[in-house]
């Protein structure tokens, strides 16, 4: 049965909200090297270039540059969850045309195993009642948008339908239900799951 966004969303992000409603927070941060560090750092705000942490509660606060960061994985100790970001680039269209957005932290909402070729789902909100969604599989070198939803709106037009049925149109069936709309722009949590379904079993 295909879920409702808002209700995902709701539970995906619950960790990453409550996290960001804290000025410190458990996490281990991922940087691009390899390194990890084991820390309390504060959520990052969607454009920071730089993220705050200590080394423990009394430790002075150090920052380190976000385009050295890999992800960050941050933990909701009291729910015994975590929820990730990540900072980067994607290609992004507009009436403008395509284009490469500049980088910032995006919610890590499906993680997909690139060893099977999955996408993974990442998605940032600009306000509360809308949600941009972006995707990458393993080989992209930025993710991509597919376009966004804003709660209760109608989107007869959405940009959506045609640009994610040519995304995921190596699994024919699947772009047939996005382009036929049986499947909307709310419903993308139950799209990227059904085509990384697909795809591992391949």
């Amino acid at each position: 049965m295909k879920r409702l966004l808002l209700l995902q969303i709701a539970l995906c992000i619950s960790t990453l909200t409550l996290i960001a409603a804290s000025k410190y927070s458990p996490a281990i941060i991922h940087t691009k090297t390899g390194k990890k560090i084991e820390c309390l750092a504060k959520f990052p705000d969607l454009k920071d270039k730089k993220v705050s942490y200590k080394l423990s509660q009394k430790s002075k606060v150090e920052k380190i540059p976000s385009e050295s960061i890999e992800r960050i994985a941050f933990i909701n100790e009291e729910e015994d969850s975590y929820g990730e970001v990540v900072y980067t680039a994607y290609t992004f269209y507009d009436i403008l045309g395509t284009r490469e957005h500049k980088p910032q932290w995006l919610g890590v909402m499906i993680k997909g195993d690139a060893a099977k070729g999955e996408v993974t789902l990442l998605m940032y909100r600009e306000n509360p009642s809308t949600f941009y969604i972006i995707c990458k599989r393993p080989k992209e070198r930025i993710p991509t948008y597919l376009g966004a939803y804003t709660l209760g709106s109608f989107h007869i037009a959405n940009p959506f339908f045609k640009k994610a049925a040519e995304y995921f149109s190596d699994y024919p069936e699947l772009a047939k239900k996005i382009s036929e709309k049986e499947f909307k722009e709310k419903e993308i949590m139950d799209i990227v799951t059904e085509y990384n379904v697909w795809k591992s079993a391949r």
